[in-house]
């Protein structure tokens, strides 16, 4: 049975990389859409070199943490022109069916 976990798993990857989905059905990371095929999402936060603005990079994550999709976006600094901030949050990716959030997908 041990030789044909190999090839059972080739077939598992297969199939679920070829699988299309489902209409009305988006992948979405803090607001992103992203590629059926994302796992996790990785949002890092931070303030400018002046502090006066907060730039925040949002991507969605597949095999091996390679980058799918990424956007950047700029907004004032929310905590004050001499206050610096970092964050980095990292989280599962949200299934939306017809604009409702059905689940968070499972990492298994």
């Amino acid at each position: 049975m041990k030789s044909f976990a190999p090839f059972i798993l080739v077939i598992a990857l297969t199939l679920t990389s070829n699988a299309q989905t489902p209409p009305g059905v988006t992948y979405r990371c803090f607001g992103q859409t992203c590629p059926p095929n994302t796992l996790m999402c990785q949002r890092l936060q931070y303030t400018l070199s002046n502090s006066t603005q907060l730039r925040t990079e949002v991507e969605c994550l597949g095999t091996n943490a390679t980058t799918l999709n990424s956007s950047i976006t700029l907004q004032s600094n929310p905590f004050g022109a001499y206050s610096s901030f970092q964050s980095l949050t990292m989280a599962n990716v949200s299934v939306v069916q017809n604009n409702m959030t059905v689940a968070p997908r499972r990492n298994s």
